[in-house]
């Protein structure tokens, strides 16, 4: 570098210089309190006129009263006091914030500890496990003792019914809790046992790894005896001889309208059972597999040469737990004569 370019570079660094030292001097006023940025400042050649050739305030400029301003004067030499010195260079920091690690989430909360609840279903006599029983799980919450489903505060249900399989098994996997099993419908064959509540159990930190089972039994449906049938048997002789008689039609029927005698007619009339009976060569006619009660007999037809009883109905022939094994024999007879058939 030249004399000619050192003193001309040392002139510009004496004036702006002495103009950012005016600065500090300068009242404190509005535009001063608010200051520009440095490309809308005035250069340090416009500020030089408030200094002396000694770069110091021109009296009446600084009083002592106004507070000095902060200036740094490399703002009014595009950033540098010195030509080769440079304004270090800064990264801008991201805006976005870092991921926060999975284990500081503050969403994440620890798992409950959970373990198995089972009931196993077995038939009472044999022991053999039993398919189709149907279960409800339900969870104490209420504090009192033993299970409620109903009212202002019950227990609590947890998830859908429970059906056991092939191995009579229902399973629930569940928080550490006290538990009830409550059956709702039994197997097919079985009855529903009373109370059909299994529990309380007890799921803890230290059972909860192999859970809690318990093991009910059922007992089968005793089939309802059946109901006991009678027999009515009708024989049929000639009045006179006492011979069989063959072709005589009769009618059966129930007393049901309980009005005494029989009705053969109208909205209220008993009960016809079957299509009727002609007696065999041996004078007989069989009613089986009868319900117990009261039944009328009507003879309907004769053989030829034999006459229609003036009263065509008999009974009522009761049949009753005692005789309905053996059943009821009814002994009628025709006389001959008359036209043959009624």
């Amino acid at each position: 570098m030249s004399g000619r370019s050192r003193l001309h570079l040392s002139a510009q660094f004496t004036a702006a210089t002495a103009g950012a030292l005016a600065l500090l001097c300068t009242p404190l006023t509005a535009a001063t309190a608010h200051a520009k940025p440095a490309e809308q400042r005035p250069s340090a050649v416009e500020a030089a006129p408030m200094t002396g050739e000694d770069g110091l305030c021109v009296p009446g400029y600084c009083p002592d009263t106004y507070p000095p301003v902060s200036v740094d004067p490399r703002d009014y030499l595009g950033g540098a006091l010195n030509p080769h010195e440079q304004k270090p260079h800064h990264k801008q920091k991201p805006h976005h914030k870092p991921h926060p690690k999975p284990h500081d989430k503050p969403h994440d909360k620890p798992k409950k500890k959970r373990g198995p609840v089972k009931v196993v279903k077995t038939d009472q006599k044999t022991g053999k496990p039993l398919a189709g029983a149907v279960f409800e799980l339900w969870r104490e919450t209420n504090d009192t003792a033993g299970l409620q489903t109903k009212g202002m505060n019950p227990d609590t249900r947890v998830g859908d019914t429970c059906t056991t399989d092939g191995r009579g098994v229902c399973r629930r996997t569940v928080p550490i809790g006290t538990y009830y099993w409550r059956e709702t419908k039994a197997p097919a064959g079985y009855k529903l046992p009373s109370p059909a509540v299994l529990g309380p159990l007890k799921l803890t930190k230290d059972n909860r790894e192999k859970g809690v089972t318990v093991k009910a039994a059922n007992h089968r449906k005793t089939p309802p005896k059946p109901k006991p049938k009678g027999k009515l048997h009708v024989i049929k002789v000639d009045k006179k001889t006492k011979k069989p008689l063959q072709g005589v039609v009769f009618q059966l029927w129930r007393e049901s309208n309980g009005r005494t005698g029989l009705q053969t007619s109208g909205s209220g009339k008993d009960t016809r059972i079957g299509r009727g009976c002609a007696t065999d060569t041996r004078g007989r006619c069989d009613f089986k597999d009868l319900k117990l009660g009261s039944y009328y007999l009507q003879e309907t037809d004769v053989p030829d040469g034999y006459q229609l009883p003036a009263k065509p109905v008999s009974g009522p022939h009761k049949l009753t737990k005692e005789n309905a094994s053996k059943g009821v024999t009814v002994r009628l007879s025709n006389k001959r004569g008359g036209p043959g058939k009624g």
